[in-house]
């Protein structure tokens, strides 16, 4: 039985607050009351301002604030007056978004989700899920004002069919009336005018109501669409793009569809009159030019289905070419990395070639079905007139004319019901896809609390399952991902086989999102576990063990198949790939609860931040881009971990918090985090750090979804089973896993004080060690050169002093520390010798000076000299081949230093002044390495590192280009050369004209058929000889009416030709610039990525393509035909009456003025409307990624209060973007009134001068004018706003950067290029973006072939900046690499990053099949492939699947666990094979046994690599050839391990002493 989408967030109880339950919205967090209303953005509103408290000062502030459109007089709305100042603003070229008004509580999007969702359940509960109705229930949101609108616009349809079928037949009668009768003629011409006031002001009103209504419809939908997602308890296959295709377009056409519904519902009745009247005034002949008209009503309903046919069709490739865009942005790293730019743009561009196909037969189609609207009327009335006078019947123009005037009266019916008809059928189209959406789980919260009032959770025989879900679609980002998500593998046996491949592809949009009878799969079996309050449970096993899915089960995310869950407490969640906002770093970590300085301290401290915000430009007020693109995998999972010890919940939920960060900073969190913040917290520990263990109070091992093992360390050692065999191969691995301080080591874990605050009410207190200020007041001892000394540092970070009691305070190994005369905190290095009976200590303190141009202290190292005396011997010992390679180092850099005119560096960009001594050089390095070596390092694989992007600039994302120059020579140029070039332009022009000329020529025709009359033939009535009256005995009839149809024939000819000619056309401008934007934005620098939100580049390539595709042709097409015909109407006019050429100068200047003032207003709304839509997508986006930590979190509440304002701002913009045409709208018309009033005058007052059928003919197209003219320069009006999306592909084409040449002919490497992989750095520099500081600051070594090296260095040392400048994802400022003796910077980047592999720290997969994601470009065959999963461990799981090779792989790659998605990354470089290879801390995620046996495969299977390895856990590069230290983009030291360790003054010593490793 599906859930209901009764929102249970807003209707906690207070008895649950006060038991310490965990309603959705949390007691402890910021609520805020929901208003009536919503509110614009103030001006220039900086990204960074708070994430929810924002919203909460915006809806506060609306109470005060007014909409004018409910305050308005009658006048006032009939007029639009309200909107006037908004236009002069506007004109003036002063109008910001702060100018326009609040959204209408009437409008907003909470009051009306909330009436729809009311009606939703009442449908549920009547009739059930299978049988419940989403048109029943719209039909009963929207009838009330639909029907009323409906009224209104058959009375204005109505009054002009009575001045077209009366009051003209009467005026034309009048007209051949031999005696004039000057008021009988005024009084009809006063009725017509009185008639087309009745019309221009029910008609204005009734498009008033259809706007709000659709307005309110589309706030509604969108707003249920959301809240159900929010409340989802799994997305069961479902993806982000289809998420947010749901809320854009299905929510726009359920607009559409209210915009010309109630007026196409006014159609039937009206045909029916008309056809009744007709054949009064005509005859029977009239039946079939009548039963044309009408019978093409239905046809359009024909059309329009064909047209929603090919449209539906379209769609699902549209859906699938945006969901591989959203992946081809979101994954744009790797694919640069891995070279397959030119693979995805075959890809992209065989989707948009059949995508093409279908929209251009839509677009035929829907040409056709629009220019027959104008051609009917003149079709009918053919076919009418001929068919009567072969008949021999004769016909007045009073009876010809009035008969066009009723067609062109009805006409309108036909125009509003292909548009409705389309609409309606789209949104039939959209109904079960939303419902099936309304249909799905919810999030359903375990209530019962345990029988024992210390438990804290309590599962009694559970199993669990999750939903097996489809590929569906792409990721518009990472989602956080669990060790075994939904469909996960346990155990290599269980892994979930969908079936089919990309089955989003194939899915018919008529289809259901998810399938509702899919089956489920068990994850978890037979579960029994009890956690005491305040105990600290650790959670271990192998990769898809189930240990993520425990949690994710507590969290209620898994479907309870049997067993009882009981919960006491609220939840805290780290995820193990963690959740990052695009916010500010304070605002990620608050989550949108109140701040509190102290508990915001703490939890920045304990989690390892403090050096982070430091080195921050806008420290903590420094804005994050999405996924965390700007900062470390390590700092985006202390961030979320900072989160959760901020929210100060009962019982922690940490999935591997660890995996990402440093063996130090691990250290530092276990101990003062989870041992300290957390101490009396109840705490599930999922971790593949098996050192960690033996601190847990108890500990649990999961094998195949099953707790295998439970007890204590001690406990399960004893046992001798799975767990003892576990630890004992994590020992045989490192040498020591003992984090705990002073066990029996050489090594003393102390850290050098940085001088970092304790507290803000004690600046000075730092952290230390209780043994290291046991230790630190001896004596200082000389120090001699015996490899048998360790250095030892304090920091600010890592803390391991070892607690043996939890129930401690966590700051109790908190102290004062020596202070200097000037009571200022100082750095000191304590090197210990450790011997048997006795040790000697040397302190040597250094005045606090800083050291380089990043430390923040003064920049004199003179005071220091004497005192480093022993450290420069110390140093002097290196081993000499070390020694060279950092005199080469420092040679380098001292020459850079001086060459200002050939690096053109600032002089912040130089390592220390002239006067620095290269032994001081080294010290400054040391001292300033030792001060921040506690921060973890970066991930190349996983986003761009902080010290590429927000060291030095706290606003990251780009302000969007506003788009407000609408239509510009460029702009038009641009898309009449994508379209074919101006020829084809002008050709399609003249057809244009051509087949308006048919239609006008028809009537011109007619009016001259009618004044020949019967050709003054003479018959003989009753022996009287007479002339006769009547057309028909005219001799030359035949040629009149041959004349006449032929008309119609040539111009349905050209008709069709133009469509044809013309759908092509336009869609091949818009398939032109989609691939040239394409490529311009596939082949842009990573710098473009880093600072563009990925909602905004999706846009240019869903809503702004979508716009080129359908909506610009459909406005292109009828103002070009009615710009002629309006044309083609006043020559007519005038031609009649030539004294109305005056009026009509006037009338014009008046129009130029209007439109001048009015254009100015409608493009900037239009600018604020497609402002206003990224906001809301994003926060979709950034609600569908976020999804488990907004539930554990309970902040459901919040994200929609902020959705609900966001929204609003889109709605109340849209709706006064579509009012703003009504306000001209109405002036035009009643300006178009006094031309039809003038030209009826004139008829009365030129009696007896002009013929009949000549002012038949004026009054027609005088009449035709009211609604042609307004709507025509309305259509200008849009049309200059819809080239705003022409534009802003335009602006991504011509101002987008692109990175260096893809191949370059002249230096394209041989193809066994590397044959070595020999790498050599000569002064290598590099920063990221302009304006920026180094961050490679002049580094020189050389990589001999097959040499394994492992990087080390604190975040910002320059590790990942170097594999960034390896593949050239940034160029060198200065400098050069070298492979094989080729400069990388030389060649193309195809050709140098087709030849390099890397294994990302995050691991990347895409939508499709296991196959395709190991060999995207389909180079391998299957034994190869096969061959690569043995080697990674992973054959067995993926031949257990049903399709193996071709087993379909979901967004994210979450039907596999993230261990199995990096052993699948590892095969993928494994099969490409490349003499050189990148490891970003590959294994971070795989337990250990794994671990082993993979390292073991990376020795074996890339011997004859070279093989680069970013370390975070050092134990991992130990058995590298040589180790890399980096320091502030400088190389400190490098060599051989074995020499670096027996060195106690080396960097690497330092930092192996800092981390608690010791290497025997």
């Amino acid at each position: 039985m599906p859930s209901t989408t009764t929102d249970h967030s807003n209707h906690d109880s207070p008895m649950q607050e006060r038991q310490g339950t965990r309603p959705n919205g949390q007691q402890d967090d910021a609520h805020f009351d929901e208003p009536k209303v919503a509110t614009k953005e103030p001006l220039k509103t900086r990204r960074l301002q708070k994430f929810f408290r924002k919203a909460q000062t915006k809806r506060h502030r609306l109470h005060s604030d007014s909409c004018p459109m409910d305050q308005a007089n009658i006048l006032s709305t009939l007029w639009f007056s309200w909107m006037t100042p908004v236009f002069y603003k506007s004109w003036k070229g002063t109008l910001e978004k702060e100018d326009l008004f609040s959204c209408s509580p009437y409008d907003s999007a909470k009051n009306n989700c909330d009436r729809l969702e009311h009606l939703w359940q009442k449908e549920l509960e009547r009739r059930g899920p299978e049988k419940a109705s989403l048109a029943r229930v719209y039909f009963w949101f929207l009838a009330k004002r639909s029907l009323l609108s409906c009224l209104f616009s058959f009375i204005a349809i109505f009054s002009n069919c009575i001045s077209s079928a009366v009051l003209v037949r009467l005026l034309l009668e009048y007209c051949q009336q031999e005696t004039a009768d000057l008021g009988y003629g005024l009084k009809l011409a006063g009725l017509m005018v009185l008639c087309q006031v009745v019309l221009v002001t029910f008609m204005g009103y009734g498009w008033y109501m259809n706007i709000r209504t659709g307005g309110r419809a589309r706030a509604a939908t969108v707003c249920l669409i959301y809240h159900k997602t929010i409340r989802l308890r799994t997305m069961k296959g479902l993806s982000i793009g289809e998420i947010v295709n749901l809320c854009a377009n299905d929510g726009q056409r359920m607009f559409d569809m209210l915009l010309y519904l109630p007026h196409a519902l006014a159609g039937p009745p009206l045909a029916a009159v008309a056809l009744f009247y007709t054949v009064y005034l005509i005859g029977p002949a009239a039946l079939l030019g009548t039963g044309v008209f009408i019978v093409f009503y239905p046809l359009q309903g024909l059309f329009s289905k064909i047209v929603a046919h090919y449209r539906q069709r379209s769609i699902e490739l549209t859906d699938h070419r945006v969901r591989l865009m959203s992946e081809i942005i979101n994954c744009i790293k790797l694919i640069k990395m891995y070279a397959w730019e030119d693979s995805f743009e075959a890809s992209i561009g065989d989707i948009r070639h059949k995508e093409q196909g279908w929209l251009e037969k839509a677009g035929f189609f829907q040409s056709v079905c629009h220019s027959l609207t104008t051609f009917v009327p003149i079709l009918s009335t053919i076919l009418t007139l001929t068919l009567h006078t072969l008949l021999g019947y004769n016909i007045t123009a009073a009876q010809a004319f009035s008969y066009i005037a009723v067609l062109n009266a009805i006409r309108f019916m036909i125009i509003a019901t292909p548009l409705s008809i389309k609409a309606l059928t789209e949104t039939f189209v959209a109904f079960p896809r939303i419902k099936s959406l309304l249909l799905m789980d919810e999030l359903e919260e375990f209530q019962d609390k345990p029988e024992d009032p210390k438990l804290a959770l309590s599962l009694k025989g559970t199993t669990f399952a999750w939903d097996k879900e489809e590929p569906t679609g792409t990721p518009d980002a990472p989602k956080e991902g669990t060790e075994d998500p939904p469909g996960g593998s346990q155990g290599g046996q269980e892994t979930v086989n969908t079936g089919g491949g990309d089955r989003a592809s194939k899915r018919r949009e008529t289809e259901p999102l998810v399938d509702r009878e899919a089956a489920i799969m068990e994850t978890l079996f037979d579960i029994n576990l009890d956690v005491q309050k305040g105990q600290l449970l650790g959670i271990c096993g192998s990769i898809g063990s189930g240990k993520s899915s425990l949690l994710q089960s507590v969290l209620s995310r898994m479907i309870l198949m049997d067993g009882r869950v009981a919960v006491d407490g609220s939840f805290a969640y780290v995820s193990q790939q963690a959740c990052i906002m695009n916010v500010t770093l304070r605002e990620n970590v608050l989550m949108g609860a109140e701040f509190q300085k102290g508990l915001y301290d703490r939890a920045v401290r304990v989690c390892a931040l403090r050096d982070d915000l430091d080195v921050l430009a806008d420290g903590d007020e420094t804005e994050i881009g999405e996924q965390g693109i700007n900062i470390s995998g390590g700092q985006k999972q202390r961030v979320s971990l900072a989160r959760a010890v901020y929210s100060d919940k009962d019982i922690y939920l940490l999935d591997d918090p660890l995996s990402a960060v440093d063996a130090h900073v691990g250290k530092h969190i276990f101990s003062q985090c989870i041992e300290g913040a957390l101490n009396g917290k109840t705490i599930l520990f999922v971790t593949h750090q098996l050192q960690y263990l033996k601190r847990c109070d108890r500990i649990i091992l999961m094998k195949d979804g099953r707790i295998v093992e439970d007890g204590t360390h001690r406990e399960l050692m004893d046992n001798g089973n799975e767990y003892c065999n576990l630890i004992k191969t994590f020992h045989n691995e490192d040498t020591d896993e003992d984090i705990e301080e002073g066990s029996g080591s050489d090594v003393s874990s102390s850290m050098v004080n940085v001088g970092d605050t304790g507290s803000e009410e004690n600046p000075d207190a730092t952290r230390a060690d209780t043994e290291e200020l046991t230790d630190s007041g001896k004596p200082l001892q000389d120090i001699d050169n015996q490899g048998n000394r360790d250095i030892s540092i304090d920091a600010d970070i890592v803390e391991s002093t070892p607690q043996a009691d939890r129930s401690s305070s966590p700051n109790s190994n908190h102290d004062d520390v020596e202070k200097t005369g000037d009571d200022t905190s100082i750095p000191r290095i304590v090197i210990s010798e450790s011997d048997d009976a006795n040790q000697s200590f040397a302190e040597t303190e250094l005045d606090n000076h800083p050291l380089e141009v990043n430390v923040d202290k003064t920049d004199d190292l003179e005071d220091i000299e004497d005192d480093t005396k022993h450290l420069n011997e110390a140093t002097a010992s290196f081993p000499s081949d070390h020694e060279d390679a950092v005199a080469k180092e420092e040679t380098a850099n001292a020459d850079s230093d001086y060459d200002d005119e050939e690096t053109e560096f600032s002089e912040d960009d130089k390592f220390v002044s002239a006067e620095t001594t290269p032994v001081k050089n080294k010290l400054a390095l040391r001292l300033d390495f030792l001060r921040v070596l506690s921060a973890d390092s970066g991930s190349l694989g996983g986003g761009v590192e902080s010290e590429e992007t927000i060291f030095y600039s706290g606003k990251l994302m780009e302000e969007e280009e506003s788009g407000d120059r609408g239509i510009t020579m460029g702009t038009i140029n641009s898309y009449v050369q994508s379209a074919g070039g101006l020829l084809v332009t002008v050709a399609v022009f003249v057809c244009y004209a051509v087949s308006v000329g048919f239609a006008v020529f028809a009537n011109w025709w007619l009016s001259y058929w009618l004044n020949a009359g019967s050709g003054n033939t003479t018959i003989t009535v009753d022996n009287v000889t007479t002339i006769s009256e009547s057309i028909t005995d005219n001799p030359r009839l035949h040629v009149y009416q041959l004349v006449y149809g032929l008309s119609a024939v040539g111009s349905l000819a050209v008709i069709a030709f133009r469509c044809f000619v013309y759908a092509k056309m336009t869609l091949r401008a818009s398939s032109n610039l989609h691939k040239k934007v394409f490529k311009k934005v596939v082949l842009s620098p990573m710098s473009f990525f880093d600072t563009t939100p990925l909602g905004r580049i999706l846009n240019r390539f869903s809503k702004d393509l979508d716009e080129l595709d359908v909506t610009l042709p459909f406005t292109i097409n009828p103002f070009v035909n009615n710009s002629l015909l309006i044309l083609f109407s006043l020559l007519t006019v005038t031609f009649v009456f030539p004294h109305l050429l005056i009026g009509l100068v006037i009338i014009f200047l008046i129009f130029f003025l209007l439109n001048f003032f009015f254009r100015h207003g409608v493009r900037e709304l239009k600018k604020f409307d497609n402002l206003a839509r990224s906001p809301w997508f994003s926060h979709i986006t950034t609600t569908v990624q976020s999804l488990p930590t907004i539930h554990a979190y309970g902040k459901q509440r919040e994200f929609i209060q902020r959705f609900h304002v966001q929204l609003d701002d889109s709605t109340n913009v849209l709706i006064l973007f579509y009012l703003t045409n009504r306000w001209l709208a109405i002036r035009f018309d009643f300006i178009t009134i006094l031309l039809t009033g003038a030209t009826a005058l004139l008829v009365v007052l030129t009696h007896g001068s002009i013929p009949a059928a000549t002012a038949g003919l004026a009054i027609s197209y005088a009449n035709q004018l009211i609604g042609i003219s307004q709507y025509t320069v309305r259509l200008a009006a849009e049309l200059n706003a819809r080239f705003t999306s022409v534009e802003r592909i335009n602006y991504y084409i011509e101002n987008l950067q692109q990175e260096a040449p893809r191949t370059i002919k002249s230096t394209k490497p041989p193809s066994s290029w590397p044959s070595e992989g020999r790498i050599t750095v000569r002064n290598l520099k590099m920063r990221y973006r302009q304006n920026l500081p180094l961050v490679l600051r002049g580094l020189s070594f050389e990589i001999r072939p097959r040499e394994k090296v492992g990087i080390v260095g604190r975040t910002g040392s320059g590790k990942s900046s170097l594999g960034v400048a390896l593949y050239r994802l940034v160029e060198k400022a200065y400098g050069s690499i070298m492979i094989d003796g080729t400069d990388i910077g030389q060649i193309g980047l195809y050709d140098l990053r087709s030849k390099l592999s890397i294994i990302p720290q995050d691991p990347v997969l895409f939508i499709g099949t296991i196959r395709y994601n190991l060999d995207p470009t389909g180079q391998f065959n299957d034994e190869e492939v096969w061959k690569a999963l043995e080697k990674t461990y992973m054959k067995e799981t993926i031949s257990g699947l049903d399709q193996q090779l071709e087993a379909p792989v979901v967004e994210n790659g979450e039907n596999f666990s993230v261990g199995e998605r990096q052993l699948l990354c590892m095969a993928r470089a494994l099969l490409r094979n490349s003499k050189i290879l990148i490891l970003d801390e590959a294994t971070a995620a795989i337990d250990t046994e794994t671990d082993s046996l993979v390292q073991q495969t990376i020795r074996q299977a890339f011997t004859d690599c070279t093989i680069l390895t970013i370390a975070h856990r050092l134990n991992t590069i130990l058995d590298s050839d040589r180790i890399l230290v980096l320091s502030d983009g400088r190389l400190v030291e490098f060599d051989t391990p074995s020499k670096l360790l027996a060195n106690p003054a080396s960097y690497f010593s330092a930092m192996m002493a800092a981390m608690g490793d010791q290497t025997k």
